[in-house]
């Protein structure tokens, strides 16, 4: 009777159909790696879009400040001491600024404190920056918290 139930259980486990836990591992395992390479993927990807759009936005901020600085004879500024204030730069700009992308449209100076703001992620900076002890024209643009490669060396770090 014994020898009954023991080669009925073993047929009974070769019939069923299914995978092992080794296998399922194995299955989870690729599944991850795979994941986690497509996502680091993205990053990198998304990464070099937004600096793609800053650098863009960059040119397009450039030849305004240009035909600005033949116009008036000046750098538009704000900085310490500065009389130029943020809706005064951005109508100075107002053309160049239409043919930016929305987010990019926010000037990052902070007129309270006469910096740029502090949470530098997406938008412009046009200003004369104190950089040891000289007043630099700066022209800085920011896409998701990438920096344009065309930025001058004395922007901020976002």
């Amino acid at each position: 009777m014994l020898k009954f139930f023991r080669r009925r259980l073993v047929r009974v486990g070769r019939d069923e159909r299914g995978f092992t836990i080794v296998e399922l591992l194995v299955v989870i395992t690729v599944v991850g790696i795979l994941a986690g390479v497509g996502v680091s993927g993205y990053s990198s990807f998304r990464d070099r879009a937004n600096r793609a759009a800053a650098d863009a936005a960059w040119r397009d901020l450039q030849v305004a400040i240009n035909l600005y600085q033949v116009e008036n004879g000046t750098f538009p500024r704000n900085s310490a001491g500065g009389s130029t204030t943020n809706d005064e730069i951005e109508a100075a700009l107002e053309e160049a600024l239409e043919n930016l992308p929305t987010p990019l449209r926010t000037n990052l100076w902070n007129e309270e404190t006469e910096a740029p703001a502090a949470d530098i992620a997406t938008g412009f900076l046009v200003a004369t920056l104190n950089v040891g002890g000289q007043l630099t024209d700066v022209t800085c643009v920011y896409m998701g918290g990438q920096a344009s490669q065309f930025n001058s060396p004395d922007c901020p770090t976002p």
